[in-house]
């Protein structure tokens, strides 16, 4: 309840500050399609010429060029000429290039220089012609677990380099993930960075910055941040990662921020039933609510990464699939040009703004209220079973990219599509039995026939806390264990004597890790605990 209440006035606050925008401005808004700056063959500062354009974003494009001094290519970013009337943004612009310019790390995009040329402001940048992380999971889909820790490792070791100059970069998100030739993946857009020390006006507390697929709890409500934000958001780009998909999505921007809030996260092992368990552990410590839950350094998330890349895993089972989504709308600019407002339209946006807050408050009391009644804080989805998924997988097999052809980071649909089929394996079907008296195609009768050798099914371990009949006592329990440093999650299991909600610690392939698991679960205050055995 507390989280709605502070959302629910940052919304108002929100609200409130574009309507007095509104009236002070001068004149009324006129939208306008953003514009790509024509600069090619221009050379900025005596030295970069514009070659051709790279890439463009709602607050800049990017072109590559050649620095003549110092004879290579680099990138340079010019901000949007339509931008330059918003101090915010032209400030914001500058720190980011001051705040990267301190950097020289293999893992963060490096910034040489700065300038402002004929009413151009821009920045020179190493040059990155790969593509963004975000492309890569667009055209690849899930990775292998082993290649995506691999990744975020090296983005924990990015991260690591900020967070010791005491940045908060506030913005981690694989499109903000650049990938070089040789392997390298190197974060860049450091402009909603801040130093932990620093308040100015633009970045207190209260204002809110980010993605919101990526955004941490304390984000999404405007709360002060400090540097396991920044692992949340990793977090994240991990899940997406091994999955194909934000673990949280919706139509609307306040929706996703509320079930950052208030809902668990579901289990990635839903869409990847191949996943390890202690990878699982690690994407939900990382998903902790409270910050103090999280890993509380890059350094410590990589040291978790590590260990769980030397652990034994299984291969893939089957490829995941997420689906189409909706083309999104491209963006646009805003820009405010006309007379004085009449003293009419001032009266009328003072009318306005009460009506903000009724229609605010009735949609949190009423419509908030429905969509939080499920699912419940700790619960977990059951991963589908992999029969029923099989039955309904689609004739036609296509390609990833295919399937996710008009994908925009934005606007990311909720729902994964059935798994595609599985290629049969001869090696592994079991030889059907053949008459007597008869031999098979191309065999002698009577000729025994060999039998091809069967590769053992997958064991794991999992380890059980207890089982509750009612479903706030199981959520108790994960609460309790969470707050003592041991990821758990419960799901509800149906059978003969009704419905029981099982409190888990985790699966491993690995016995030993299981009875050490719970041993500390035991330790924690649940003599009950025990490992099953599954197959």
């Amino acid at each position: 309840m507390y989280n709605k209440v502070v959302l629910f006035c940052y919304l108002l606050q929100y609200l409130f500050q574009e309507c007095l925008q509104l009236i002070h401005k001068k004149g009324t808004a006129r939208f306008h399609p953003r514009k790509v700056i024509a600069v090619e063959g221009k050379q900025l500062g005596g030295r970069y010429e514009i070659l051709h354009l790279l890439g463009e974003g709602g607050m800049a494009v990017v072109y590559k060029a050649k620095d003549h001094h110092l004879n290579r290519d680099v990138a340079i970013k010019i901000m949007n000429q339509k931008l330059h009337e918003g101090e915010p943004a032209i400030k914001r612009f500058i720190r980011e290039a001051q705040t990267a310019g301190k950097f020289s790390h293999p893992n963060i995009v490096n910034v040489f220089d700065i300038g402002n040329e004929d009413d151009l402001y821009y920045m020179v940048m190493e040059l990155i012609e790969g593509p963004t992380l975000g492309d890569l999971i667009e055209e690849r889909g899930p990775l292998p677990a082993k290649e995506a820790i691999s990744i975020v490792m090296q983005i924990c070791d990015g991260l690591a380099h900020a967070h010791k100059h005491g940045i908060i970069h506030r913005d981690i998100k694989p499109h903000n993930i650049m990938a070089t030739a040789d392997g390298t993946y190197k974060i860049t857009d450091f402009g909603i960075s801040r130093l932990l020390s620093a308040a100015t006006q633009y970045t207190k507390t209260g204002t809110v910055m980010g993605s919101v697929h990526y955004f941490s709890p304390e984000q999404a409500c405007g709360q002060e941040l400090n540097y396991s934000s920044d692992l949340y958001s990793l977090g994240i780009v991990l899940y997406e990662l091994v999955t194909g998909d934000v673990p949280f999505d919706a139509d609307q921007s306040v929706a996703i921020a509320l079930k950052h809030l208030q809902h668990p996260v579901p289990d990635p092992r839903g869409k990847n039933q191949a996943l390890p368990a202690a990878l699982c552990d690690i994407i939900y410590k990382a998903l902790a609510k409270k910050p103090e839950d999280r890993y509380q350094s890059a350094e410590e998330f990589k040291q978790a990464l590590q260990q769980a890349l030397s652990a034994p895993t299984r291969a893939l089972a089957l490829p995941i699939n997420r689906g189409e989504s909706a083309e999104a709308q491209p963006p646009v600019s805003v820009t405010v040009v006309g007379a004085k407002p009449s003293k009419f339209f001032r009266f009328a946006m003072m009318g306005i703004i009460p009506l903000f807050l009724i229609l605010g408050f009735v949609y949190f009391n009423v419509s908030g209220e429905k969509a939080l009644q499920k699912p419940q804080t700790g619960q977990v989805t059951p991963p589908e079973p992999k029969e029923q998924a099989l039955q309904n997988v689609k004739p036609e097999a296509t390609t990833w990219k295919e399937k996710t052809s008009g994908r925009k980071e934005q606007n990311k649909q909720t729902e994964v599509d059935e798994p595609a089929p599985v290629q049969q394996n001869p090696d592994n079907d079991p030889v059907k039995e053949e008459p007597a008296n008869e031999g098979p195609h191309g065999q002698e009768p009577g000729q025994e026939k060999p039998q091809l050798p069967q590769e053992p099914a997958p064991v794991t371990y999992e380890v059980i806390v207890d089982r509750f009949a009612d479903q706030a006592q199981a959520d108790e329990c994960v609460k309790s264990l969470n707050s003592k440093g041991i990821p758990a999650h419960y799901y509800e299991k149906n059978g003969d004597a009704g419905t029981v909600y099982v409190v888990s610690a985790g699966e491993f392939d690995d016995e030993e890790l299981a009875n050490a698991r719970a041993e500390d679960v035991r330790n924690a205050g649940y003599p009950n605990t025990k490992v099953t055995k599954r197959s």
